[in-house]
């Protein structure tokens, strides 16, 4: 797995992901049960950092000035996810400047997108992507392999496209996977010291600012 980084800090395992939906079930008469949800939804990650030079500033940024506090950095990928794609023989296509493209106009709230490839790329289920020109994070729900130069394949994500994406454009992967996180309002935080010496910065929640 490789290494992450938020503020220029590692950030420690474990990483908790959490999507955020809002959803209802409705008891009826009956005791039959109706049961929704909401299209909008987000992203919110837990996770750790070491530190042991600029814990001063982590600190102010969470605690005096979190309500401004934006952090784009690169999202962290499942490790089975990531070792799917780095096992793959086409993954070394998958680099930031080569990767796959719609195949077609992606509207709003679609969850299955046609896209192409100059070359063999692949994408395994399970892989966090954005795409270009929007801030959005999706995951991937299934395996994408346009496995001819030239192909086509069918890109399946979650949550549906939450704005219109136009024809051509690219879907982001590796270090252009990159969030756009606000800290939690409820994540002031803390340092704790161990006979005087820092041993790390509590729990950061930061959510997908959208």
């Amino acid at each position: 797995m490789p290494a992450y980084y938020y503020n220029g800090l590692p950030m420690v395992a474990p990483f908790t992901f959490r999507s955020n939906q809002d959803t209802w079930f409705v008891e009826k008469r009956d005791k039959s049960v109706d049961a929704g949800k909401a299209a909008a939804q987000r992203w919110e990650i837990d996770f750790s950092v070491m530190t042991d030079t600029n814990e001063v500033d982590t600190f102010l940024s969470h605690t005096v000035g979190f309500t401004d506090t934006f952090s784009d950095f690169t999202f962290p990928q499942f490790p089975n996810v990531y070792k799917a794609w780095l096992d793959h023989p086409d993954r070394a296509l998958n680099s930031v400047g080569n990767t796959m493209d719609l195949n077609g106009v992606g509207v709003a709230g679609a969850t299955a997108l046609s896209v192409t490839s100059v070359n063999e790329t692949f994408i395994p289920k399970g892989y966090f992507i954005k795409f270009e020109g929007a801030n959005k994070i999706y995951v991937t729900t299934s395996d994408t392999y346009v496995s001819t130069p030239g192909g086509t394949s069918t890109l399946n994500i979650f949550p549906g496209l939450v704005a219109q994406v136009p024809n051509g454009y690219s879907v982001r992967t590796r270090e252009s996977v990159r969030g756009r996180m606000r800290v939690d309002q409820n994540n002031v935080q803390g340092i704790t010291f161990d006979d005087g010496v820092i041993s790390g910065i509590n729990s950061i929640t930061l959510i997908e600012d959208l």
